[in-house]
């Protein structure tokens, strides 16, 4: 049995052993501790309770998220030598950019069924901390503000925060209900691929329309 385990071994071994799975409710503390291989009374040196364990994999899968979206995007960066390109080309790659931005969300909730169920399903017990209260106010802040630099590149025009958030928010719901579905074995398509492209699309259509309309209405 090991003795000497991190608190961030434990995270993450928590969050590799709920990866994969519909339903996390199976997960407890034992079987954690069995597979970072100490007693699972070490666990209490760090988590008061599978709960607060909850609460912080919770915090950690955001972050995650947002390395994810932050790397994925940088790979359309412009090139420094592209000063002279036209409008269009950098719409082109801002358009490219806003695909990416919602096929990321797709990908690492279709593809991580347990992050997603513990993010946005499973009940977590007890008060929400502080501490997940500013990691998500810090997601939001990373995903608004990136949101924003695509929509004024494509546009020429840049929402406020308010609206962006708002409109995320109606669009991320959607997401969401389109992946529990698909969890549940109740998709409107069956072929993952096809369900992919189909919920991308709509996603696309749902943010840029509903941001224009908001952005309409102020003017």
């Amino acid at each position: 049995m090991r003795k000497n385990i991190t608190k961030e071994q434990i995270l993450e071994k928590t969050l590799e052993l709920m990866k994969d799975k519909n339903d996390i409710q199976s997960i407890n503390l034992r079987e954690i501790a069995r597979c970072v291989g100490c007693a699972h009374t070490n666990l209490y040196n760090y988590f008061t309770s599978l709960d607060d364990l909850l609460w912080e994999a919770h915090s950690l899968i955001q972050k995650k998220f947002i390395e994810i979206l932050l790397k994925t995007l940088s790979t359309h960066e412009t090139s420094s030598s592209s000063t002279t390109a036209s409008s269009t080309y950098y719409k082109e790659i801002y358009t490219t950019k806003l695909e990416c931005f919602f096929n990321t969300f797709l990908e690492f909730y279709l593809y991580n069924t347990g992050w997603f169920c513990l993010s946005w399903i499973h009940h977590i017990k007890g008060n929400r901390p502080e501490i997940n209260k500013s990691t998500h106010k810090e997601t939001m802040d990373i995903l608004i503000d990136t949101l924003i630099n695509i929509w004024n590149k494509i546009y020429n025009t840049t929402p406020s925060k308010e609206d962006a958030y708002a409109i995320l928010h109606n669009t991320h719901c959607y997401i969401i209900g389109e992946v529990s579905n698909y969890i549940n074995n109740r998709a409107i398509i069956e072929d993952i691929n096809m369900l992919k492209k189909y919920i991308l699309k709509e996603s696309i259509t749902i943010f840029t329309l509903g941001l224009q309309e908001r952005i309409k209405n102020r003017i």
